[in-house]
């Protein structure tokens, strides 16, 4: 059970410009219809593109989820940040 394009809304050339880039409405055997599903629609930057959330990046450029290094400093951080603005708001209300 796929997704289809069935009203296009908005399309381009692709980077190579041989084929297009296309934007639409797109329905499933059920009848579940979702907007905003791109196709590529050439041979030749369909094996060497895909999109992203970023945009149109090279197919074998790695997935990245982030450092989880970072995450867990950023964790730390944010409950520092909540503590003080808990204990200045406690201290506010007890003046």
């Amino acid at each position: 059970m796929s997704y289809e394009i069935y009203r296009i809304t908005a399309r381009c050339k692709c980077p190579c410009g041989k084929g297009e880039i296309f934007r639409g409405d797109s329905m499933n055997d059920w009848n579940q219809t979702r907007s905003g599903d791109i196709e590529m629609h050439c041979p030749e930057c369909s094996n060497k593109l895909k999109f992203t959330d970023g945009g149109l990046i090279d197919i074998n450029y790695p997935d990245y989820s982030g450092d989880p290094n970072i995450k867990k400093q950023m964790s730390i951080i944010q409950d520092r940040i909540q503590n003080y603005k808990f204990k200045k708001r406690r201290k506010s209300k007890l003046n």
